[in-house]
């Protein structure tokens, strides 16, 4: 699984005056023992003095029993997503871009649909962005990604879920 070229070229990037302009991040939540008939809302922001976050990848793991759980993604005031967690979605990684920035959570639900426990597990891959400028510099680059045909179209689409528009292409 190879990168996305917009995050690809993002990490390339440095800022001015020296440091990489973004950086990795990775989250995982696992519940070992989802009750039965049970939901769990999660807001997402960035943590510490992180300005934002661009998700670019995520799953669920391979080892959830399909069909057991429906997941709703907010943002924005916005359904961006509802779903029940299949076979085709246990053990994949989805590709789908999400800006998510302080004042712009994501909210998230996970409801485990069943009569019995379950068990959960989600990872999310995301590049960490440190500040409203460098969120700018972000922006900036991706307006001006022109050195190959297929990283100008996937940062103009980028830059579209950066200004609001749906994150997910097909929900």
């Amino acid at each position: 699984m190879g990168l996305p070229y917009a995050i690809e070229y993002l990490l390339t990037l440095e800022r001015p005056g020296g440091g990489r302009l973004v950086n990795f991040g990775v989250s995982q939540l696992v519940i070992p023992v989802f009750p039965p008939s049970t939901s769990i809302q999660l807001t997402t922001s960035p943590w510490g003095d992180d300005y934002a976050y661009i998700s670019y990848y995520s799953g669920f793991g391979p080892a959830m029993v399909p069909d057991n759980f429906t997941i709703t993604l907010t943002q924005y005031g916005n359904l961006t997503y509802s779903a029940v967690i299949s076979s085709l979605a246990t053990g994949l990684i989805l590709e789908g871009y999400l800006p998510i920035t302080q004042s712009e959570p994501s909210i998230s639900s996970i409801t485990n649909i069943t009569t019995l426990n379950q068990y959960y597990e989600g990872i999310v891959f995301f590049v960490r962005i440190a500040t409203a400028a460098d969120w700018e510099l972000v922006r900036e680059a991706l307006a001006t990604a022109v050195k190959s045909k297929q990283l100008a179209g996937e940062a103009n689409r980028l830059l579209r879920v950066m200004a609001g528009e749906p994150a997910l292409e097909g929900s």
